[in-house]
């Protein structure tokens, strides 16, 4: 017998459409932009350059029902994930403030998700899995960039770090890539050059060299919306982190991750009360 139809029996309920109403309006504030406090930038805003532009110039532009679906099936996947990242032996902590006022580079900051073994670990739910470094560096560029900014504004300087990403259908197969810092000095120019390149962009109105949105392709709002002139711009170059770092599938931390992940909750029978 059908679960709910079984606890029915049990129970009476009524319809309350205040409490419905609340969590629609709630669910439409979700679904809007989070705008960065003044004079600081959040690492994703760095990251996507031109969607923080058109989110502040244009303000916010509701998402579809389409990537808010996805987007909400990412965090609980996160949720989910972080059983099997805290059951790894090395574990230190889960989703740490980082501020660049602490390594002279003020006015950013962002959370990391995972912090395993003196390595930062950036995890990500995708709907294909990369097939290589290519494909890395192809389509999850700005992925990429997160996981370094993070390496530049942790105040130990982690090298060695993780980009991990995760099917977001069952079976739900890990692949990690190990990101290793050759270059760090090169690294932190191009950071500052990125946020004074996206400060002055808001600041003249021209967004003429943020490029194209990272989700341009995949799907963006403000495109669909014909908020932004993406379609007649470019990709961003990632020339001098190519040059600045060694990416690498890491066979041996992905067999770690899938083992954890055999050994802890399933994604198919884990709940939380707001699920239920």
């Amino acid at each position: 017998m059908d679960l709910l139809k079984y606890l029915q029996r049990f129970s009476r309920s009524t319809i309350n459409e205040s409490l419905s109403a609340l969590l629609r309006q709630q669910i439409k504030v979700d679904k809007k932009g989070k705008f960065a406090p003044p004079n600081y930038f959040y690492v994703t805003h760095v990251t996507n350059p031109a969607k923080h532009y058109w989110e502040t110039k244009g303000g916010a532009v509701e998402k579809s029902d389409d990537i808010a679906r996805k987007l909400f099936l990412g965090k609980k996947l996160e949720r989910v994930a972080a059983s099997w990242f805290k059951s790894m032996p090395d574990f230190i902590l889960e989703e740490g403030l980082l501020d660049g006022i602490w390594v002279d580079i003020p006015g950013i900051r962002g959370k990391m998700d995972f912090f395993i073994g003196g390595s930062i670990i950036e995890f990500k739910t995708k709907d294909a899995l990369p097939t290589d470094e290519a494909m890395v560096y192809a389509d999850y560029p700005q992925d990429l960039e997160q996981l370094l900014i993070y390496a530049l504004l942790h105040p130990e300087a982690p090298d060695t770090n993780y980009l991990v990403f995760m099917n977001n259908t069952p079976p739900y197969v890990l692949k990690a890539f190990k990101v290793t810092v050759t270059n760090r000095g090169t690294l932190k120019s191009w950071l500052i050059g990125r946020m004074e390149l996206l400060r002055k962009a808001l600041d003249e109105n021209d967004s003429s060299k943020l490029g194209t949105c990272r989700y341009f392709k995949p799907g963006c709002e403000y495109h669909e919306k014909g908020v932004c002139d993406c379609s007649k711009k470019g990709p961003l170059s990632i020339a001098l982190i190519e040059k600045s770092i060694n990416l690498e599938y890491d066979e041996e931390f992905t067999k770690k991750l899938m083992e954890a992940k055999e050994k802890s909750f399933s994604v198919k029978d884990f709940f939380f009360i707001r699920d239920i």
